[in-house]
């Protein structure tokens, strides 16, 4: 059988290859043949290369990393073998080539940062709604507590007009809607009350009301949920109907009693601070809540006791005093307001 070309030009060659890989070195193969190295990871192998193989493949196996060089060994009458030599330094210089992330890599680690910054974002706008979703379930919560109702009660009707007047009054008035308890009673006023749209019909009848402040605040806080039936309402909404209600009574028909101790009740109550200014709020006593700021990379904290309208800076505080302040009744605040 005839030599191909490629065996005319490339006949059987032997030589050597040696070198010293970077340490890491996990094996390494020539040609697909294992080649042993020393602890310094220097190699060194006798090779024979076949009639027609032009190349000799080198194979350097690291962590996560492949360096593959390919040699190309030239046939000359004059040489009858041939030699490697692989440095060091190449082998290092292939690993930094390999280890450096191309531009669409650096793109997609880019893309990648930037998507773990967004989600980060996301879950913190996240928590600072839940957060903020608590604070004001607590406010409504307090609120509805301090607040006393706006029911129409017996007593009120004892120095001025009976409840059949008013309920006369409202009567002649037309409102169009329909209560299930009897006519011209305290019952069938305070269901009034629970109507949501009640303002509504007040300002289809053309009635002309003297909009105070708290009148404009409830109209415009009960917007979004008028038009809902009482029944699925929060208790905090029924309680705004009911007020809003009350107040529109007292401002059309002077035969409504003038309640005025919820009023008070209600500005008494101190505001809670707004949560999504802190990261943390820890209610740790009755009335008392710790807040945890961050600004900048540095945190602080304070004490608020709402019901004492006071605030205390816990900067240079000795555990002493925290824990002093931790056990004092909130009766105690109270005094020292007066004071």
């Amino acid at each position: 059988m005839l030599p191909t070309q490629a065996e005319e030009k490339f006949p059987p060659i032997s030589g050597e290859i040696y070198g010293q890989a970077v340490p890491g070195l996990k094996s390494l193969l020539i040609n697909g043949k294992k080649i042993p190295f020393d602890q310094d990871y220097n190699f060194q192998a006798k090779i024979n290369l076949k009639a027609g193989q032009k190349y000799l493949t080198l194979v350097l196996n690291y962590e996560n990393l492949r360096i593959i060089k390919k040699y190309l060994v030239l046939r000359k009458a004059a040489v009858k073998k041939f030699k490697i030599v692989v440095p060091k330094e190449k082998i290092e210089k292939a690993i930094e080539i390999a280890k450096k992330p191309s531009r669409q890599e650096i793109l997609r680690r880019k893309r990648l940062q930037q998507l773990a910054a967004l989600k980060k974002k996301k879950e913190r706008e996240r928590w600072l709604k839940l957060k903020e979703k608590e604070r004001i379930a607590l406010a409504e919560k307090r609120w509805i507590k301090s607040v006393a109702s706006p029911r129409f009660i017996p007593h009120e009707f004892l120095l001025g007009p009976s409840p059949e007047a008013l309920a006369s009054a409202i009567e002649n008035d037309q409102y169009g809607f329909s209560l299930r308890a009897k006519a011209k009673t305290i019952a069938w006023l305070n269901q009034i009350l629970e109507i949501p749209n009640f303002y509504e019909l007040v300002v289809l009848k053309g009635k002309k009301i003297i909009l105070t402040p708290r009148l404009k605040k409830l109209i415009a806080e009960t917007e979004s949920y008028r038009s809902k039936p009482f029944a699925t309402l929060s208790l905090y909404q029924k309680k705004k109907i009911m007020f809003l209600n009350r107040l529109l009574l007292e401002a059309l028909y002077p035969q409504t009693p003038q309640k005025k101790s919820w009023l008070i009740t209600e500005e008494k109550v101190s505001p809670i601070p707004k949560t999504c200014e802190y990261l943390y709020v820890w209610e740790f006593s009755e009335g008392k809540l710790l807040l945890v700021k961050e600004t900048k990379g540095s945190y602080s904290a304070e004490i608020h006791i709402p019901v004492a309208k006071e605030w205390l800076d816990l900067k240079g505080i000795s555990s002493k005093e925290l824990k002093e302040i931790i056990g004092k009744p909130i009766a105690i605040f109270r005094q020292t307001k007066k004071k």
